[in-house]
């Protein structure tokens, strides 16, 4: 099952929420290339991502790329929030620290409330 996924933007945050399967690090690239293409339309800097219904089959190497590419291709006044499904916490703490050590202001949580927390919060 590919990535699915729809959204809504609330007050000044994008919410995207997503189920599905992301098995190609080709497909994770256009679901990432699509919302900040929408988040850019909608003039909105907070993303944040509902994937606790979203399970990755990425190789490590994978998730390097997919960090990679967000670092040369999202905004860097972009601050996203990711929240993850439990089974799913040790890779999305893998990616964010990857994420965070190339300069990305991006935070993964198992909490849609400390999520938007995070995101609303001045730091």
């Amino acid at each position: 099952m590919a990535i699915i996924y729809d959204y809504t933007k609330k007050d000044n945050v994008l919410h995207v929420e997503a189920a599905g399967t992301g098995d190609s690090l080709e497909e994770s690239i256009n679901y990432v290339v699509r919302v900040k293409n929408i988040a850019l339309e909608y003039n909105c800097q907070k993303i944040l991502f509902d994937e606790q219904k979203l399970f990755y089959t990425l190789e490590d190497i994978e998730l390097y790329q997919s960090v990679e590419f967000m670092v040369q291709n999202v905004p860097n006044n972009m601050k996203i929030a990711v929240v993850v499904h439990p089974e799913q916490k040790s890779e999305g703490d893998f990616w964010e620290t990857m994420a965070l050590n190339r300069g990305l202001y991006v935070k993964v949580c198992e909490d849609t409330d400390i999520a938007l927390q995070w995101l609303n919060s001045s730091s």
